[in-house]
């Protein structure tokens, strides 16, 4: 297990963007062996198995849960279900049933300890409701302060209105309740509705402080807006780029693990972003193949996405020093000193979520089975490598 090593992080580089390429960051922006799955922020030191990491947690947490102990773990190891800034929902097998625990990073605001790690188990909305068993959750920071919701969707085919009807369960730390919302209408064209049938959340999106976004890298996100409005919420359906590079069947399923080839994020003011690298060969992935990346951007009240630039893996110039220090033996001429990019193997493209540039984070290896791994920050409007950082995987 590798210990961490301390990095210096591009100060536009936030901790979610580090998740998203299979990196846990500390609190000290220290780098480490990942004790718990992609999706986990800086909150565990390294060389725990996943099951140890919730135990420390559980011990550290302000607030335990009322009658759980560590011999009642089961064999199954816990998983983790989303998360976003700070908090990160887990879902937990004890005795053969699920528990859900929502980690906050931040403290307990309520508690005495309110500067440690907390850990808090989600109660089941009562009466139950058949949708809560998917876990499709997703999870909303409120405001700079330590609280949270939760969020799921509940739908129903209405044949009479030929549409969705939606409800939304909505739980909030503050009041410590599920809140179930008036039912909403999505309404889809022929194509829309292709999609959206086979939609399958992978991931989640932040709208604003008051929209969710469930997302499909394959189809289109399923966006939750005014979560805690009196009024009812507003479901809307919004399809990826129609010119995105096909990576299904004829029948719409995957060749491949979508986060490898892109991914959707979203800017505070609510710029929704999406990155997609087409490589030469799928199944390699780069060394020694071309790859162009290309980004778009919308927003909620847009009708389409507008394209914003595509680039090539040979067009981008590469500081020679990056090239001399880190990979001599994939330089490509002696004399030229420089890195080729396109030798090395990616994963898990992602954006800047800061402002409307386009600075693309990709996790890269000499190999592909290599535990030794970079993360590329490319500069895409000055076709540039901007920074290359090592860190463990």
């Amino acid at each position: 297990m590798a210990e961490g090593r301390k990095f210096e992080y591009l100060e536009t580089m936030m901790d979610d963007e580090i998740a998203r390429l299979g990196v846990l960051v500390s609190e000290v922006d220290r780098p480490v062996q990942p004790p718990l799955p992609r999706y986990a922020t800086g909150i565990m030191p390294p060389g725990l198995t996943e099951e140890e990491a919730l135990r420390r947690a559980l011990e550290d947490s302000a607030t335990q849960p009322c009658g759980i102990e560590e011999e009642d773990f089961a064999d199954l190891p816990p998983f983790i279900i989303v998360a976003e800034g700070a908090f990160v929902l887990l879902c937990v097998t004890l005795d053969g049933s699920d528990y859900h625990f929502v980690y906050s990073a931040r403290g307990n605001p309520t508690g005495k300890k309110k500067n440690k790690p907390s850990l808090h188990l989600l109660p089941d909305p009562k009466p139950a409701v058949e949708a809560f068993e998917s876990q499709q959750f997703g999870i909303l920071p409120l405001g700079s302060d330590e609280h949270y919701a939760v969020a799921f969707l509940d739908h129903r085919w209405d044949s009479r209105g030929n549409a969705w009807v939606y409800r939304a369960y909505v739980f909030s730390s503050k009041t410590k309740a599920w809140k179930k919302s008036r039912d909403a209408l999505l309404r889809l064209s022929e194509s829309d509705r292709l999609l959206f049938d086979k939609h399958a959340s992978s991931k989640q999106i932040t709208v604003g402080g008051n929209s969710l976004g469930w997302v499909d890298l394959l189809r289109g996100i399923i966006l939750l807006s005014n979560i805690f409005d009196d009024e009812r919420p507003v479901i809307t359906y919004i399809p990826l780029p129609a010119e995105k590079v096909c990576i299904t069947d004829k029948h719409g399923y995957p060749h491949y693990a979508p986060e490898y080839f892109c991914d959707v994020v979203c800017c505070d003011d609510g710029l929704i972003k999406f990155v997609e690298v087409d490589f030469e060969d799928p199944d390699c992935r780069a060394n020694g193949k071309a790859w162009k990346a290309t980004t778009w951007h919308r927003k909620v009240s847009w009708d389409d996405w507008h394209k914003v630039r595509t680039i090539d893996v040979a067009d981008i110039s590469v500081d020679p020093r990056y090239s001399a220090l880190l990979f001599p033996n994939l330089l490509s001429d002696d004399k030229k000193q420089e890195l080729e990019l396109k030798n090395l193997f990616y994963l898990n493209p992602t954006l800047n979520v800061r402002g409307d540039d386009d600075l693309l984070y990709m996790l890269a290896k000499v190999d592909e089975g290599d535990a030794a791994a970079w993360v590329l920050a490319v500069d895409m409007k000055h076709v540039a490598l901007q920074a290359l950082v090592p860190v463990s995987t």
